[in-house]
């Protein structure tokens, strides 16, 4: 556990539209439960668990053939991005934002049985875990004593959404689509 005074600066990216959504999987927990907006908070560590203020927020629609895979990449690219601004933002190097209202909801770690695909079930209500799981630990189902895996990829690849990035503390909204930077 750090000090207090060293947490003044110490910046966390979480993927989920906090306070809904802290904890484990928030890419996994977005596409499982069809969440309308894909969203990342950049976020002051504090001494509890993804509630910290929130500095920066950055969103886009979610579309049908977003799957968790690819929306990591985006995750990733979106966090460089979002550091940038905080940066330009900052310039001072003091890191002000509004602090989270509201409950909130806390995801639990996942465990390997999360993704095990109950063949009772019709396709149609498989498909959000489908598109949920990713490489690293793929969505199976037991036949005959056998595991076996399975994994969906998008016909056609995904269109890069355009963003919207939200200063809460200093009320600006801008929106971003230059995904070749």
């Amino acid at each position: 556990i750090q000090s207090e005074r060293h947490l003044d600066n110490t910046i966390v990216f979480h993927s989920s539209d906090l306070p809904n959504g802290r904890g484990w999987s928030p890419i996994f927990n977005t596409v499982l439960k069809q969440e309308s907006e894909y969203v990342i908070c950049a976020l002051k560590v504090n001494e509890k668990i993804d509630e910290g203020d929130i500095l920066i927020r950055a969103k886009f629609p979610m579309q049908p053939n977003f799957t968790a895979e690819y929306l990591r990449k985006l995750d990733e690219q979106l966090c460089f991005v979002m550091l940038g601004k905080i940066i330009s933002k900052f310039s001072d190097g003091v890191f002000e934002g509004r602090k989270q209202t509201g409950k909130g909801s806390f995801n639990p770690r996942r465990t390997p049985v999360d993704n095990q695909i109950n063949l009772d079930e019709k396709f149609e209500n498989l498909i959000p875990l489908l598109l949920a799981v990713e490489s690293s630990f793929p969505a199976f189902f037991l036949y005959r004593n056998k595991k076996f895996f399975v994994q969906v990829t998008p016909a056609n690849s995904p269109e890069a959404p355009t963003v919207t990035f939200e200063y809460p503390h200093l009320n600006i909204i801008e929106n971003w689509a230059d995904w070749n930077d």
